[in-house]
């Protein structure tokens, strides 16, 4: 995104990479391992909101992160991009 902030487009490939990994928002993994999780992957993994799993047809195929943003204001933007998506298939 133009203007986007350098880290926040970290962040936003964490997201997207943790929630293509684990298949669910990165905010559902355990506060007790978000710290440890990020550190052992060296911050690809993430536990930071602003991101979803992609499905298609009930499979599996990626993930969307989004930053800059709070992250109430992220997880609109992914939901968007997410119905965009479906609305492409």
């Amino acid at each position: 995104m133009d203007g986007a902030k350098f880290l926040s487009m970290k962040s936003a490939r964490a997201k997207a990479q943790t929630a293509a990994s684990i298949g669910q928002p990165s905010g559902n993994i355990p506060e007790t391992v978000g710290l440890l999780i990020a550190a052992a992957t060296d911050g690809d993994v993430t536990r930071l909101s602003g991101d979803l799993p992609i499905h298609v047809k009930g499979e599996l195929a990626g993930g969307i992160g989004v930053g800059t943003g709070t992250p109430d204001q992220n997880i609109a933007v992914a939901e968007f991009a997410l119905k965009a998506l479906a609305d492409q298939m």
